[in-house]
């Protein structure tokens, strides 16, 4: 398989990339309290469903599923 056909999946997924997705849900969302938990969730299910069509060459629908990846526990 050459580079230009390499497979994309969903282990690209970065933490940083869910943490800018994360981010920006929660600025379009009005930047409530208390929602980081759902907002994570919501980040990995919308990236997910952009690599899965990028990888099918599909256009991406918006998703709102809670994807398996869990949010990283925060260090003090």
């Amino acid at each position: 398989m050459s580079k230009s056909q390499t497979r994309i999946t969903e282990d690209m997924i970065t933490e940083d990339m869910i943490r800018n997705r994360a981010h920006h849900i929660w600025e379009r969302e009005g930047r409530p309290d208390g929602r980081a938990d759902g907002h994570w969730h919501l980040a990995c299910a919308e990236l997910a469903s952009e690599m899965s069509h990028l990888d099918t060459g599909r256009a991406s629908p918006r998703r709102r599923t809670v994807a398996s990846a869990k949010r990283p526990s925060k260090t003090k």
